[in-house]
């Protein structure tokens, strides 16, 4: 049995305009910077600091897979926004 799991991920502007409250712990992606962030169930996505140094993590291509580089070394918290693509 396959399971898929989507990040959730926008533009940055489209983030910013919808300024989210990310969950505890859930990602969000910014598909045209490549940056990070993980919502702490309180901080609204423009509060949030990027996660640095996410390994070139990149969540944006067609098919919807995660591909990476290298291996992250996550050492903050950060956020990230987008709905469009999050669908039950």
């Amino acid at each position: 049995m396959t399971t898929i799991i989507k990040i959730r991920r926008d533009t940055a502007s489209n983030w910013t305009d919808e300024n989210p409250v990310l969950a505890l712990g859930e990602p969000g992606y910014e598909t045209d910077t490549y940056n990070l962030k993980v919502g702490d169930g309180s901080t609204d996505w423009a509060n949030l600091p990027y996660v640095e140094n996410p390994g070139n993590i990149n969540f944006a291509n067609t098919a919807g897979t995660v591909t990476t580089a290298a291996q992250p070394n996550i050492t903050s918290v950060g956020t990230l926004h987008s709905y469009r693509d999050w669908e039950t």
